[in-house]
């Protein structure tokens, strides 16, 4: 090697005298980088069954040729593991630290006989051309990238060196030089020299789980998956420690043909090592599952588990994220539940301030899966009537309130926390966004303290400019909330008077409907019909008149006596206490708040609704759309006639005495 780097050296003098030539011949095909090609000579390509358990996965896999270099590669024995998670890179006492150009590093190399170049001293040179290659003042002198083409075969004489002799590091910190953008020399010979022995000892098990991880960075930092792809037989069957098991969670997202065989393999692994993990760990585990489009509830049981063990090291912001976490995975458990009520209830007692992050999180949290843990609101509650209207955010005031709102549930400081509530809104009520504005005042009216302070701002020309400032969806979604918000306050508010001016809509509309209670509604239908005889009359999803065009006043069926007149008299109008008119609603699982697994009422909205038909002189009765299609699944029709012939019976006596 080193008569080698001689005849370069001197070659180097020569070069420039024939830039000119050099600039011509570059423009030529034979100068082009193959950058971005894979001639991969050493290589082939097929795929296997892998049986994982229950899981079989068919999986990529890189066959070896058998040609001279793979005879060549099989007769070293000197390749051990290594256990070495470095980087590779050249120490700070490098022979080449006071090389300031190539022909310096160069003639350095020249002082060494062919024996002296070791794998080390070859990273070395590489990593101070690549420094050198940083040096913008280096890089635009112009002289030495006309003739870097010079440089091939050295630089592949020192690749062949570090491939023969290096350790598993060395190969892993030259690659990664060469990646990088600051190179200046064209390498892609090098490259593929390089990676090629890092997929050898990837498949001859000579790399540790931490190296196997780095190799398949840089693979996908090479834009080559499908080499990627190759590495999960250096992961698949291998000990890992937790550090390992959160540096493979860290490159999942690098692979894709084998990414669901070491995820479950992974998660395997994590059924009895995820007790070994700090807070960090879980968070960053979870933090990755979360963008995966893989099955997470596995994990999400795991960790709720090390999460019952272990709660009273997780800080206020570890629960926050965990809450963030779970509800963006859409995965909840009685453990994890049971868990966070222990959090909270540990901090009843305590003066500190509750952490805004984490009264945001649960609000938002416990609002997605509608469940309702008194300790856990009250709590809340109570956080945020302590904060003040100084620290509150808008943020915290929207997301407690509609919670609250949504799933009906008044805190035990009822007076200090509207009081803190109906301060902030005062005082920050342009900082709202209309429509979450919108949703905080019905969630008041949900609740029955009704917003009258904050009415006039409301239906000001001020806040309907700002609603025309939004998209058209929005403004159609404000102008819906603007119609509810302004028929709730006139029926259950005495002090709103008559109706604010609403402006008219004379475009036709349709009412987006569940369609499971459509049909069972059409299933409903005619068993009522013969129920009630030809005394009644019965009528499919009414809309109630001067009302607006929202599911909380259309009656799914309306039972009314057959000499009363048309469906339309129905409506805002109807005469107070005539409850001759039987409102049957039919609710799905979403219409309810879990309380507890024997406990469960009404969300916001449909309590309101039930109060707002007896206010208009219905007798509101109420089915649950679970224990329906239980009877209509059996396919005996007896049962179904049975179960509403003893839900209507006492309605309808004290229908007929109108």
């Amino acid at each position: 090697m080193a008569l080698v780097l001689q005849s370069y050296s001197r070659w180097f003098s020569s070069t420039i005298r024939l830039v000119s030539r050099v600039s011509r011949a570059g423009k030529t095909k034979r100068w082009c980088s193959n950058d971005g090609q894979t001639p991969s000579s050493q290589f082939g390509h097929s795929v296997i069954l892998l049986q994982d358990g229950l899981n079989i996965e068919e999986l990529p896999i890189a066959v070896r040729r058998a040609n001279s270099q793979f005879l060549q590669m099989r007769m070293k024995n000197h390749l051990v593991v290594d256990n070495d998670c470095s980087t590779g890179e050249a120490p700070s006492d490098s022979i080449f630290r006071k090389c300031l150009n190539l022909e310096a590093v160069i003639s350095k190399l020249d002082e060494f006989n062919i024996e002296e170049v070791t794998a080390p001293v070859a990273h070395q040179a590489l990593a101070r051309m690549a420094e050198l290659g940083r040096n913008m003042e280096y890089r635009n002198s112009g002289a030495e990238l006309d003739k870097s083409f010079t440089l091939d075969s050295v630089l592949l004489q020192l690749g062949t060196t570090i491939c023969k002799t290096g350790t598993t590091d060395n190969l892993i910190g030259s690659l990664q030089l060469i990646l990088l953008p600051s190179f200046p020399f064209r390498v892609s010979s090098l490259r593929i020299l390089l990676a090629e022995n890092c997929l050898n000892r990837v498949l001859d098990n000579l790399c540790s789980v931490v190296q196997v991880c780095k190799i398949i960075e840089l693979f996908s930092a090479m834009s080559q998956p499908e080499w990627a792809d190759k590495c999960w037989v250096g992961l698949i069957g291998r000990q890992m420690t937790e550090s390992d098991i959160l540096r493979v969670f860290q490159i999942l997202t690098r692979v894709k043909e084998s990414q669901r065989a070491i995820f479950h393999y992974v998660e395997r692994i994590l059924v009895s090592g995820i007790n070994q993990l700090d807070e960090r760990g879980v968070l960053q585990i979870l933090s990755i599952v979360a963008d995966l489009n893989l099955p997470h509830r596995r994990i999400c049981t795991l960790v709720s588990n090390w999460m019952k063990l272990n709660l009273h090291t997780i800080s206020e912001d570890g629960i926050a994220k965990l809450l963030n976490l779970y509800r963006r995975l859409d995965h909840s458990d009685k453990y994890f539940v049971q868990a966070v009520e222990r959090f909270f209830k540990s901090r009843q007692s305590t003066s500190n301030r509750l952490d805004e992050d984490l009264i945001i999180a649960a609000s938002d949290y416990f609002r997605h899966f509608q469940y309702c843990p008194t300790v856990v609101f009250n709590v809340v509650a109570d956080g945020f009537s302590r904060m003040g209207h100084e620290k509150l955010s808008v943020r915290t005031v929207e997301a407690v309130l509609t919670a609250f709102g949504l799933l009906d549930f008044h805190p035990d400081n009822d007076f200090a926390f509207w009081s803190a509530a109906e301060e902030v809104i005062e005082k920050r009520i342009v900082e709202f966004r209309p429509e979450s504005l919108l949703d905080v005042l019905l969630s008041c009216v949900y609740l029955q303290r009704y917003p009258m302070n904050f009415i006039p701002q409301v239906y000001s020309s001020n806040f309907i400019n700002r609603v025309h400032s939004q998209t058209e969806d929005i403004i159609e979604n404000c102008r819906s909330k603007l119609r509810l918000l302004d028929a709730a306050m006139s029926f259950e508010c005495g002090q709103y008077g008559s109706s604010y001016f609403q402006p008219k809509d004379y475009h036709p509309k349709t009412l987006p409907r569940d369609g499971r209670i459509i049909r069972m509604i059409n299933q409903l239908v005619t068993p009522i019909q013969e129920i009630c005889g030809d005394q009644f009359k019965v009528l499919p999803s009414t809309l109630l008149r001067d009302l607006p065009l929202n599911h909380a006043y259309m009656i799914d069926i309306l039972v009314s006596p057959a000499n009363e007149m048309t469906q339309c008299r129905y409506g805002n109008s109807r005469v107070s206490g005539k409850r001759n008119c039987l409102a049957i609603l039919i609710h799905p699982p979403e219409h309810y708040a879990i309380h507890s697994p024997s406990k469960k009422t009404f969300v916001g909205i449909e309590a309101m609704r039930h109060r707002h038909l007896l206010l208009m002189g219905f007798q509101p009765l109420h089915l649950d759309w679970h224990e329906v299609i239980s009877l209509t699944n059996k396919k005996e029709t007896q049962l179904l006639q049975s179960y509403i012939d003893s839900r209507l019976f006492s309605f309808l006596n004290d229908c007929t005495r109108f």
